[in-house]
């Protein structure tokens, strides 16, 4: 019978966590340019170009907070 005491645990799901990190390393070098094709790969990405003012801060203040005053 497997050890199932909380350190055996905890190990397997570090080498599980490990080898899931790799796998993912190995598929995104494989097919990553298939993928960010469809997908944005980070924020950054989507952002960039983007122009931010203090009106858009105004209205999202008020979009989140509409019980307070605005400034």
């Amino acid at each position: 019978m497997e050890d199932t005491s909380k350190a055996a645990i905890c190990e397997r799901l570090v080498r599980i966590g490990n080898e899931f990190a790799e796998l993912r390393r190995t598929f995104l070098k494989l097919h990553g340019a298939d993928l960010a094709k469809k997908h944005p790969g980070s924020l950054r990405g989507i952002w960039q170009g983007a122009t931010i003012d203090e009106e858009d801060f105004a209205a999202a203040k008020a979009s989140l907070f509409p019980e307070r005053e605005t400034d």
